[in-house]
């Protein structure tokens, strides 16, 4: 089991627990100011998506069994400002999604033991109102909405994108 999460000063925390086991294990990932992360597990590292105080998208790895963490910048803050995220691995990529402010929904992958982060936009969410939140499957975008277009019922509404990973 992984968790991430940022404390009072906004430091990166990140807390795993073995299977089986009743203790967990806390970690400092990072002490500049972060947003909330997302996390998933890979098979083989921890990964984490967050943004940091100049509104940057950051991506920090690390593998199992090991103490270094590696910090990567996804995408800068002069092409948006992304305050949340989501992540996960598909089996051979890490793949995260954000919102910009402007309503961008932005998806980003990286094949396995690359480096290169490849970009697309998804939608432009605010067509239909304001943006709640997004989470990220694997293989499905979930976006929920604060306030629901007329004629629309009172669940929330769900779009989602099927195959995110297409270069497998």
């Amino acid at each position: 089991m992984v968790v991430a999460a940022t404390d009072r000063s906004d430091t990166l925390n990140f807390w795993w627990q073995a299977a089986g086991a009743a203790a967990w294990n806390h970690e400092t990932v990072a002490t500049a100011q972060y947003g909330p992360p997302a996390i998933a597990w890979s098979g083989t590292s921890v990964v984490i998506a967050m943004a940091d105080d100049m509104g940057n998208l950051d991506y920090s790895w690390q593998k199992a069994d090991t103490a270094t963490w590696h910090k990567e910048t996804v995408a800068a803050s002069d092409v948006g400002y992304y305050p949340q995220s989501a992540i996960a691995w598909t089996g051979s990529s890490v793949v995260i999604t954000a919102v910009e402010l402007s309503g961008n929904l932005n998806y980003w992958w990286q094949k396995a033991d690359t480096s290169t982060w490849h970009q697309e936009t998804v939608a432009n969410l605010l067509g239909d109102g304001p943006l709640k939140g997004h989470f990220l499957t694997g293989q499905t975008i979930v976006t929920e909405e604060r306030r629901k277009p007329k004629g629309v019922p009172p669940q929330a509404r769900r779009s989602s994108l099927e195959s995110l990973d297409r270069n497998p």
